[in-house]
């Protein structure tokens, strides 16, 4: 086939990523001009005898959607406007158009040998690709003339529909002061926008649900699949089409949604639960080819032939956007599970099952104690205060530490002239300087630390009194739980909260809080994985692991370590399990720890930083050989062998870097195996705890899965039963090489807030 690459002219060095993808075809480049003129460049197609165009010009789709589109709103957009179009197909004078990313953002991408080839095929094999039918939509609303008779004959069709797509749309709604006292809905919801002025009323904001579109799949008389959309207004539409949305949401059939703890969560909120929801495109995603984008307009582009990005057009009509969201969500899905791969398959039921607990974490959160908050809020506020004062005196009265432009002047001026950043790395070099220097830096980062922290973790919004927040299974490449603010637009990730912004988080009125950790996990997974004699007996044995990794280290007995080797050997453990280089080993550290480690270690006063570090990296590999030899060798034998790492619990991830010449491939592919085991070892005890104590039993509330611990509530007279129970789960073997592996946790019982839970 002859094909044709158009590429923007100073991205021509880069061809070489679409030449290793065309092999078998003949491919000439064609340099877009700024004054590109699509009726010459036809003629140029035509004379070359052209029968595809790979695109990667954003003059040239500029000029295709000037066709489509006439205001061009898309590509005015933004910089990055190109990007969503990727998989995007045209037809230029009967020759099919493709459109792949611009090569100069990703040629350095591990994914750019993957989806560029399969992009390609879209032009020479577009038989493996889903053509989409038209989309075939409507809009019922009760409110209107004869709506009930056509809401009766659609939902009867879609009663006995294959499968049916759902998906929200909501928006941000200002609710006044005094309905926000007054409204049990509202109540207690925190300020999320105000006015400067003290005097001004506050605005209370909230989340509200404008419209519900429904997507049917249905099989026609001669087998043949079609499909029909339905979009129902809901803000301010009476209860009518809140009941007709129910009814909907009521169908038999199979759901799919697209990242919908999303839609679900506010639904449930409007009292609508969903019916047999089964199936999530962005989970799906994440089940088979973890390391792509999971956005729907990549997954739309990425499986099927006719692909046309719509996420502009909420602001044109918000009605047909709703209808595309669902039209793109089932026929993606349709594309996708007709190829998708057994162990795809095992990896998605492994995950989906967990939204279910992840979603009740979520709407519940944690109770508020006002008291406590304003204790910990006017803390974090003194400490900044007291930050700004110690540079008042230190530098000059009025200076601010989080403007870079004041810090980068002070800094310069004070013996790092060639300083081009005030970032921390930067202010670290700039502490080496002197004792006055060193100060200064100290000074900065606990205002700048004080301030992030008092910003992020006491100014987000509430709802109800709660803290709520989303815990996301599908949100990491390992597995582990993501974590952000809620659904519902209030509240604030859970997984990074420091110690003293936890006690302001209580358990509810007759309910304690308790807690199971499990230790040294990944630690554990590393030894097991890796079958390093050393390790295993480290974390089996050690009275304190990390006492003995730094005997291990430095060569002195266990009891000679002091606090300050210990800390030291924690930070090499934690870096050289997963390939960290000399360099990132500095950073993390910082420099003021990488010398007192020379000190404490009598190294060599000439070392610098690098050689330092590389000492120390070296202190682990003697001490555990197997893991950068012979574990680091079955990774990379793994993946060029299968193109794939299969976990311990049959978890399976398609990698797509190449670790054997890539060293943050590499990297990744080394720490995805223990870290992913150690993710579904509590993943897998989170649910069973969810399922048997609160969902069958009640006997708990869970809180959440942080990293290796999880929380929960209880009534005092079940507490004991209740927390011997999740540690007895959580205990439970897993076999890892033919050895079982039982990762203890260690119990906290019985506490008021989140805070005295550590």
């Amino acid at each position: 086939m002859r094909l044709l690459a158009a590429v923007s002219p100073e991205h021509l060095p880069f061809m070489h990523v679409v030449h290793d993808s065309v092999r078998g075809h003949g491919l000439f480049k064609y340099a877009v001009p700024e004054n590109f003129d699509l009726i010459t460049f036809i003629r140029i197609l035509k004379k070359n005898k052209v029968e595809g165009i790979l695109c990667s010009s954003p003059v040239i789709l500029k000029a295709l959607l000037a066709k489509i589109l006439p205001n061009d709103v898309t590509m005015k957009k933004n910089e990055e406007a190109f990007v969503p179009y990727r998989g995007a197909t045209f037809d230029i004078g009967g020759i099919p158009l493709v459109i792949i990313p611009e090569l100069d953002k990703i040629v350095k991408n591990k994914i750019a040998p993957f989806i560029i080839p399969h992009y390609i095929k879209k032009l020479t094999q577009p038989d493996q690709f889903l053509m989409t039918p038209r989309l075939d939509w409507e809009t019922i609303d009760m409110t209107q003339p004869y709506a009930a008779t056509r809401a009766a004959e659609v939902l009867a069709k879609f009663r006995k529909a294959k499968l049916i797509a759902l998906d929200i749309e909501t928006k941000p709604v200002v609710v006044d002061s005094i309905e926000a006292e007054t409204n049990p809905l509202y109540k207690g919801l925190a300020a999320k926008t105000y006015t400067s002025k003290k005097t001004a009323p506050i605005e209370h904001v909230v989340q509200v649900i404008t419209c519900v579109g429904f997507a049917a799949l249905i099989e026609k008389p001669d087998g043949t699949l079609t499909s029909h959309t339905v979009v129902i207004p809901y803000e301010g539409a009476g209860w009518e089409n809140a009941k007709l949305i129910a009814d909907f949401c009521d169908t038999p059939a199979q759901k799919i949604m697209q990242n919908g703890k999303y839609d679900v969560t506010h639904l449930l909120v409007n009292n609508i639960p969903v019916r047999n929801w089964a199936w999530d495109t962005f989970g799906m995603m994440h089940s088979y080819l973890v390391e792509l984008p999971r956005k729907l307009e990549f997954i739309a582009g990425f499986f099927l032939l006719n692909y046309m990005y719509w996420k502009d057009e909420s602001g044109i009509n918000l009605h047909e956007y709703n209808a595309k969201d669902c039209h793109q969500t089932l026929w993606a899905f349709v594309a996708m599970i007709k190829q998708y791969p057994d162990f795809a398959k095992d990896n998605y039921a492994e995950n989906f099952k967990q939204i279910f607990p992840a979603i009740h974490c979520g709407l519940e959160g944690f109770a508020q104690d006002e008291v406590a908050f304003e204790a910990a809020s006017e803390k974090y506020k003194t400490e900044l205060q007291a930050a700004f004062d110690r540079l008042d005196i230190l530098v000059e009265e009025g200076f601010n530490p989080r403007s870079p432009k004041q810090v980068l002047i002070l800094v310069k001026a004070l013996g790092y002239p060639t300083a081009k950043s005030t970032d921390e790395k930067s202010l670290q070099i700039f502490a080496t300087k002197g004792t006055l220097q060193a100060v200064i830096v100290d000074a900065i980062l606990d205002a700048r630390g004080a301030g992030k922290l008092h910003g992020t973790y006491f100014k987000f919004p509430i709802m109800g009194g709660r803290l709520l927040y989303d815990l996301d299974p599908f949100g990491t490449e390992t597995g582990r739980y993501a974590s952000k603010g809620s659904s519902l637009w209030v509240g604030q990730q859970v997984q990074n909260f420091p110690q003293i912004a936890r006690y302001p988080w209580v358990a509810d009125e007759g309910y304690e809080l308790s807690a199971a950790d499990n230790g040294q996990s990944e630690s554990r997974c590393t030894a097991y994985i890796s079958e390093d004699e050393n390790l295993m007996y480290a974390v089996e044995n050690a009275e304190d692991f990390h006492k003995h990794n730094a005997s291990m280290f430095f060569g002195k007995p266990v009891d000679e370590i002091t606090t300050a080797l210990r800390k030291i050997g924690k930070k090499i453990n934690h870096g050289a399990n997963y390939n960290m280089g000399a360099k990132v080993l500095v950073e993390s550290m910082g420099l003021d720890h990488i010398f007192e480690a020379a000190r404490l270690l009598d190294l060599p006063p000439t070392w610098g930083p690098a050689q330092i570090a590389n000492y120390l990296l070296l202190c682990f590999d003697k001490a555990y050989p197997d893991i950068k030899g012979k574990y680091y060798n079955e990774v990379k034998s793994e993946i060029a062998k299968t193109g794939k790492l299969v976990g311990a619990t049959g978890w399976t991830r398609v990698c797509l870097g190449d670790p054997s010449n890539f060293k943050p491939a590499l990297n990744a592919y080394v720490a995805h195996g223990p870290q992913s085991l150690s993710v579904k070892i509590i993943n897998k005890a989170y649910f069973k705890i969810w399922y048997e104590l609160q969902y069958t039993t009640q006997k708990i509330r869970l809180k959440a899965q942080i990293h290796d611990e999880i929380i929960f509530q209880s009534k005092p007279e079940v507490t004991k039963d209740a927390i011997a129970r999740v540690s007895e789960i959580m205990a439970e073997p897993t076999i890892v090489k033919g050895r079982a592996m039982i990762i203890p946790n260690d119990p906290v019982v019985g506490k008021r807030s989140w805070g005295e839970l550590h």
